[in-house]
């Protein structure tokens, strides 16, 4: 597992609050979140970044994840 960041951001609404993380073996990115303000559960967010190796957070709480392929990608909601 890689270790990731509670999402602070404003851009991915309902994720406020959830620890945002990832799997080095298969890159898929999950969030751990309260469920009706009492018990956790994981959710896939269906994101795989092949060489997942990391997370980083900007100054207004956006995350973003980076690959060993080189690249750094910023989390967003797909319309």
């Amino acid at each position: 597992m890689i270790g990731g960041f509670v999402y602070r951001g404003t851009q991915l609404r309902g994720l406020q609050g959830a620890y945002v993380y990832g799997d080095v073996c298969d890159g898929r990115i999950r969030v751990l979140a309260r469920a009706r303000g009492q018990a956790l559960r994981h959710r896939d967010l269906g994101l795989r970044l092949p060489g997942l190796v990391s997370f980083a957070e900007d100054h207004a709480g956006e995350l973003y994840a980076l690959s060993l392929a080189g690249g750094v990608y910023r989390l967003k909601a797909v319309a």
